[in-house]
């Protein structure tokens, strides 16, 4: 079976994508068992274009993302013991939030990616920067969020919901969170990203997906510009 450098077999990788679907349509779905359908629909939409995101950008720089659960280990057989060691983290951490919040909070970062480390040929630096890192993860958590916006151009509000869930607590800059990865990348360049969601998300009721668009892009551009150089430039 073939691994990639990041730790992962492409099985592997697929096991980790089908359980996170898998526990975020439970987590969803628990409080209305009627909606599990649709819930897992969305969900898996939802990885898959995040997922997309990650491999197309990644691609970009001459290398390859892989899928990973945060915080678990890849699936070994006959490991249950150092398999539940390492399982402490998204998937634990998302099912205590429920719990705790009596499925008022529905934390989704239970999943990351993993840069293969091969060098690359044709390349200034020969390996994946954390720079282009954050690019690849900020390009996974556009797509989602242009998946938001269809969802609520379509009236789908589970998917809205969902998707809105998805963005916020991925984009927390926390361990090997992606919003981690964008933060630790670039610093403007996640302020931007934060404002965009969150403009984004805000303007939702608007009935009118080009002035969200626009008007989030200009906010996120601006806020970025202000930062940049009254923090980062000084």
């Amino acid at each position: 079976m073939k691994k990639t450098l990041s730790g992962l077999s492409k099985k592997e990788e697929t096991r980790h994508f089908i359980f996170a679907i898998i526990l975020l349509t439970l987590i969803f779905s628990l409080s209305n068992p009627s909606n599990t359908l649709s819930v897992f629909i969305v969900v898996a939409l939802i990885y898959l274009v995040n997922t997309l995101g990650y491999k197309i950008a990644a691609n970009y720089f001459n290398t390859e993302a892989s899928f990973k659960i945060w915080g678990v280990k890849p699936f070994q057989k006959g490991n249950l013991r150092n398999q539940t060691k390492s399982f402490f983290n998204g998937p634990i951490i998302a099912i205590l939030f429920y719990i705790v919040s009596a499925g008022q909070i529905f934390f989704t970062a239970i999943s990351t990616f993993k840069i293969e480390k091969e060098k690359r040929l044709g390349r200034e630096f020969p390996h994946v920067t954390e720079y282009e890192t954050a690019i690849i993860g900020t390009l996974g958590l556009l797509f989602v969020l242009i998946l938001v916006l269809i969802f609520n151009l379509l009236s789908v509000k589970i998917g809205v919901t969902i998707g809105a869930w998805f963005i916020l607590f991925n984009l927390l800059p926390l361990s090997d969170i992606v919003g981690a990865k964008i933060w630790i990348g670039s610093r403007t360049l996640y302020v931007i990203m934060a404002v965009l969601i969150l403009t984004t998300l805000f303007l939702l009721n608007i009935n009118n997906i080009a002035a969200i668009v626009i008007l989030a892009l200009l906010t996120a551009s601006l806020v970025g510009i202000i930062y940049y150089y009254f923090i980062e430039y000084k």
